[in-house]
């Protein structure tokens, strides 16, 4: 049996075998051939104590990479869970950090943020200086009146910074 076709191809010019090799390559492609070749976002997610106990081992698995846990809130709340979410996530190869809630629509300027400050401080030190695994610490400010607020935060929740 002869295939002149086949012969023409295989000894002709570069545009008739990319031809060839053209629905080859795509189909590789659409068969997810190419995820090594894409870059990839890395995934990462924030917790606190309200999402309960986690299966840190599964969230690694489902492609999460880094995390961040809630550690502490103003001045006085302490997360239950951030120990454990900090020991398992980096025993599971999940890189992890603290956060810290802050209030600066209670407490005010630098003296509030120099007390928010230690609050997270004395609780996630341990954490923030025990590793390569753990990520900077972080400060989460939410208020509903940024205009009013926006001063106290910049001048006084810097201090967070400082540590």
């Amino acid at each position: 049996m002869k295939f002149p076709h086949h012969a023409k191809i295989a000894g002709g010019s570069f545009s008739q075998q990319a031809a060839c090799w053209l629905p080859v390559i795509s189909l590789a492609f659409l068969l997810g051939g190419t995820g090594s070749l894409l870059a990839q976002r890395p995934l990462g997610i924030d917790v606190y104590e309200g999402q309960g106990a986690l299966n840190w081992t599964n969230i690694f698995t489902s492609g999460v990479t880094f995390a961040w846990a809630k550690a502490t809130e103003g001045l006085t709340y302490n997360d239950s869970y951030f120990t454990l979410n900090e020991a398992h996530a980096a025993a599971a190869g999940v890189y992890i950090g603290a956060y810290h809630f802050a209030h600066p629509e209670t407490h005010y300027g630098t003296a509030g943020a120099d007390e928010e400050a230690a609050h997270f401080w004395s609780i996630a030190a341990p954490y923030v200086k025990g590793g390569y695994t753990y990520l900077m610490p972080m400060l989460d400010m939410e208020t509903r009146d940024a205009v009013a607020v926006g001063q106290r935060m910049v001048s006084g929740h810097s201090q967070l910074c400082r540590l």
